[in-house]
């Protein structure tokens, strides 16, 4: 199972992992973390 999550960091929240923890009980999971293009970037880019 594959999930992404797109948001601000500063709408991280303990509900956040603990729904993430709930989705996925007792299973391994990885967690990256990058900076996202803003929808701004995404429409040039699509322009290209």
């Amino acid at each position: 199972m594959y999930t992404l999550y797109r948001l601000n960091a500063d709408e991280l929240s303990a509900d956040l992992i603990e729904s993430i923890k709930m989705q996925f009980r007792h299973q391994l999971i990885e967690i990256a973390v990058c900076a996202a293009e803003t929808e701004e970037q995404d429409d040039q880019s699509s322009d290209d």
